[in-house]
């Protein structure tokens, strides 16, 4: 049902919206962290700018289902799409692998990054599956196998443990920019190139995108630029 409901709402309102400025509900999926410190802000300002548009958030960083649950436009923050995933990119972000001075004073500052093998590792997994750190070497890809001493499906908790001296972690710039800029935690393996993560806008594959939909789109492409 409400897959037949979102295809007459599209049908209905699709046509005229692009002529008019955009108006109506916008339900939108943000990935927790990410939704919260950058998104949220951009958000705040595109309703003050366009009054007749409605917001209902959904911060979480799982994979939604966008037909079933009824979502117009989720932002999914990954290295690589689906092929059957209809989206499009509108910024990127690089990564950092951090740690911090009393964790380095300890153990070391690993130089490639085959030593991180022998190192306490912080993992972000939502799965209990082994993990491999991305990084690029000689022109080519390096994945790095990890012992991972503390997993968790959140970035910022991966972080907090690092501060405290628990081990190296692999990060999203945007969640570890503060405690870089505080000297709570530095940056190794720099010289070593990570593949940047796409910050996608995912559409649902069965409608036509509302005109509100993509003004929206717009909109977050054009600041996510800015905010960097």
């Amino acid at each position: 049902c409400r897959v037949i409901l979102n295809l007459v709402e599209s049908a209905e309102t699709g046509i005229a919206e692009d002529r008019r400025s955009p108006r109506g509900l916008i339900r939108l999926s943000l990935p927790l962290t990410f939704g919260l410190k950058k998104v949220t802000p951009l958000l705040l300002e595109f309703t003050e700018r366009y009054p007749e548009v409605s917001l209902q958030l959904d911060y979480t960083d799982r994979r939604v289902h966008l037909i079933e649950e009824g979502i117009d436009l989720s932002i999914r923050i990954t290295l690589r799409l689906a092929p059957s995933d209809v989206a499009r990119k509108i910024g990127e972000i690089e990564m950092r692998t951090i740690a911090s001075p009393q964790y380095l004073a300890r153990h070391g500052r690993p130089e490639h990054p085959s030593e991180l093998l022998q190192h306490e590792c912080l993992a972000y997994t939502s799965t209990g599956d082994a993990q491999t750190w991305q990084y690029v070497a000689a022109d080519a890809p390096l994945n790095v196998p990890i012992r991972d001493r503390i997993s968790a499906n959140n970035g910022e908790a991966l972080v907090a443990a690092a501060v405290q001296g628990l081990g190296i972690t692999y990060q999203p710039d945007f969640i570890v920019e503060d405690q870089l800029k505080t000297g709570q935690v530095e940056e190794i393996l720099a010289s070593f190139q990570i593949p940047k993560l796409g910050i996608y806008a995912m559409l649902p594959s069965n409608r036509q995108v509302p005109h509100r939909v993509r003004v929206l789109m717009d909109f977050l492409a054009e600041h996510l630029v800015e905010t960097k």
